[in-house]
């Protein structure tokens, strides 16, 4: 009846919910949802094995330039991961259990720990990076869990950037990114994916899109002072110079490609004999080795004549204070944060972090220290815990009825008369009495051999003196024509006190070998020894390629790298901008990115429409446009004639005009024989067609 049938109604949807409220409450259904709420990322897409594979073949390339950075167990932990991670996926089996996942998680944490001795810094934060991207891996089970390994991997690209931005790490950087792009499209397919090439096509145009961008916000982007990001910095890159020195402590640059800084001349090349770059004095001498003084007095007077010398040194960071001018550096072109020390070198008032470019004008002709007080006279004629008797005797048997100048020169052709050999080999000396070992057993050394031996002679005869450390000479780059200064040119001289000329360099190693002054240390080595390829001199091949090399890493460094904010405003005046505020700068920022994008869209929305390769067939894409454009739009039921006769119903007055288009048309596209000069004709019969329908009604 129909009021039973009303009434049933609620008591059927009781029964309904109590059903499906009894079917929410069965073991297996809460079991799900207990699953749902504990892993939902494990309900996503699974991964298969070509997604995987390319996932971890992206986190070892990205993985690897660290080698060269951080200690190596944190690269290797990534290796075991991704082969781990692979042999599980291979053999079918399940990921490792929750509690051996976070037990390695914080192991590996705790390790990160104790190697650093903290989570702060760039090494522990990127060796941080590189355990948490393993452990990602090992608990990776669905899409969701390879695209935040990706993006992990992204962030590694990054963080190697923090400790080297060479034009060589760029590049690899740069195909590291195409390499992910290409990754992230094999990984987010839903369908089979398509060959390797094809992708690398896609992913590579996709870079060459983003190009315009990332030259727009490197130009106009606000620079930040200060070393990149003002984030800490590691000890890489140091000269290797320091406070002190023993005879043999010299060795291990002189082996050394490294760059120490670059020089470009506003004029012409000095000669090599007046490139002396002046680096730490060493004045303090204990048993056999030299050191620079602890108490430091104001700077002594320095006199400078002749014409000076105008550059420009880029120096490398190095993670000490010396600025390394050439002898002698004139104070009126001091850089505001630099000083000179009492003994003439050129500091940094900080510790050099960053690339410097310094503006510079020196002097080679001058007069330092001229008057020399008691203490300093003192200091450098102390020869404590230094007993070499013979080299003693043979300074002593110098002194007789001689001046300071006679003695000196005395010394300089001893050096060149005796069998002395400039080698870095087998150089060696007995632990004491180490001068008397050099100059009168061994007689084979370095610069670092004889510039000390000379000064310890020098003081037993009762002259000032001292040993300088620096660099000496440099290649000219035939290609840029800067002057190029390697750790493998590093020097070390000596300067004695003369009456009426003050400090004097001596450079013993002169005497003994010319040719390490004129040619450059490759000249200087005997027959059977050698540099490495890098730094011979007398190959043409390499002298080349390492020319060209050392080119392209000048250019980045100044026209990239040395991008500063200075070079930036300086940019922007000459573009028309004269307001120097940051308002200003982001709002030229903002309306430049936003340009750029709205005409990056508008190419891609042009590139993207449909053409044709046939003419015919593009002229009748043109004709329907151009119908769209006057009210008519095309069907994709009807052919080009019913389109034509349609059309001419709506627009008579071009009804003959499109049907003489259409009519040729389906002849040249259909017909047996094509029309003469269809193309041509279409085209004609195409221009008479007004391009707006407001043409029209006029």
């Amino acid at each position: 009846m129909p009021g039973n049938t009303d009434s049933s109604i609620p008591a059927a949807s009781v029964i309904a919910q109590g059903s499906i409220q009894a079917v929410h409450d069965t073991p297996v259904v809460k079991k799900i949802k207990r699953t749902r709420l504990k892993d939902a990322r494990r309900h996503g897409p699974r991964i298969d094995s070509q997604k995987l594979n390319w996932a971890l073949a992206f986190l070892l390339l990205c993985a690897t330039p660290f080698v060269f950075h951080l200690p190596l167990w944190p690269v290797v932990l990534v290796y075991a991961a991704v082969v781990w991670r692979w042999r599980l996926r291979r053999r079918n089996r399940r990921i490792p259990h929750v509690i051996i996942r976070y037990g390695l998680t914080l192991t590996m944490a705790g390790v990160v720990f104790v190697t650093f001795g903290t989570f702060n810094g760039i090494e522990p934060g990127s060796s941080l990076l590189l355990v948490m991207a393993a452990m990602k891996l090992l608990e990776s089970v669905a899409v969701r869990d390879l695209l935040v390994l990706i993006f992990m991997s992204f962030f590694m690209i990054l963080a190697a950037f923090l400790f080297d931005q060479s034009l060589s790490s760029t590049a690899i950087a740069l195909g590291l990114v195409w390499t992910g792009l290409t990754t992230l499209i094999q990984v987010n397919r839903d369908t089979v994916p398509d060959p390797a090439k094809r992708v690398f096509q896609k992913s590579g145009r996709i870079v060459l899109q983003s190009v315009p961008l990332l030259l727009l916000l490197f130009i106009l982007f606000p620079r930040i002072p200060g070393p990149f990001w003002a984030l800490p910095t590691t000890d890489t890159g140091t000269t290797g110079l320091s406070d002190s020195m023993e005879p043999g402590s010299i060795s291990t640059l002189l082996n050394s490609s490294e760059i120490a800084f670059r020089v470009y001349f506003d004029d012409e090349q000095p000669r090599r004999h007046q490139l002396y770059w002046r680096g730490p004095v060493l004045e303090v001498l204990e048993g056999g080795k030299w050191s620079k003084r602890r108490v430091q007095t104001a700077p002594s007077e320095v006199r400078l004549f002749g014409p000076g010398i105008n550059y420009t040194l880029v120096l490398e960071p190095h993670q000490t204070k010396w600025l390394l001018g050439l002898e002698f550096v004139h104070a009126d072109s001091l850089p505001r944060f630099s000083e000179f020390s009492p003994t003439g070198e050129l500091v940094s008032r900080k510790v050099v972090t960053e690339r410097l470019r310094l503006k510079l004008k020196s002097h080679p002709t001058y007069v330092f220290a001229p008057n020399l007080d008691d203490a300093q006279r003192r200091l450098n004629l102390q020869t404590p815990n230094t007993d070499n008797p013979r080299t003693k005797s043979l300074a002593l048997s110098w002194q007789d009825n001689a001046e300071p100048k006679q003695i000196v020169e005395t010394a300089l052709a001893y050096f060149n008369r005796e069998p002395f050999v400039y080698s870095l080999t087998n150089t060696g000396l007995a632990k004491e009495n180490s001068v008397d070992s050099f100059l009168f057993d061994r007689r084979r050394g370095f610069c670092g051999h004889y510039a000390s031996s000379f000064a310890l002679l020098m003081r037993f005869a009762g002259i000032p003196a001292r040993v300088v450390t620096g660099y000496m000479g440099g290649e000219v780059n035939g290609i840029t024509g800067h002057t190029t200064v390697r750790q493998s040119d590093a020097h070390a001289w000596a300067e004695v006190w003369l009456q009426g000329r003050g400090w004097v360099r001596i450079d013993p190693t002169a005497a003994v070998a010319p040719e390490r002054v004129e040619q450059g240390i490759a000249g200087a080595l005997p027959d059977g020894e050698f540099l490495p390829t890098l730094l011979m001199g007398n190959s043409g091949v390499m002298t080349g390629l390492r020319q060209a090399m050392d080119a392209a890493n000048a250019n980045w460094n100044n026209w990239v790298l040395g991008y500063s904010d200075e070079r930036q405003w300086s940019l922007l005046r000459k573009l028309g901008l004269k307001d120097r505020s940051m308002p200003a700068l982001i709002g030229v920022l903002t309306a430049s990115v936003v340009g750029t994008l709205l005409l990056l869209t508008l190419w891609l929305k042009q590139r993207g429409r449909y053409r044709p390769k046939d003419p015919i067939v593009r002229l009748f894409h043109s004709f329907q446009y151009r119908l769209e454009k006057l009210g008519v739009e095309s069907r994709p039921t009807e052919d080009a004639l019913a389109l034509a006769q349609r059309a001419g119903a709506i627009l008579p007055e071009l009804s003959g005009v499109m049907q003489q288009f259409c009519t040729i048309y389906q002849e040249a596209r259909y017909g047996k024989r094509a029309p003469e000069n269809a193309t041509s004709t279409l085209a004609a019969l195409l221009a008479q067609l007004p391009r707006r329908r407001s043409s029209l009604i006029r």
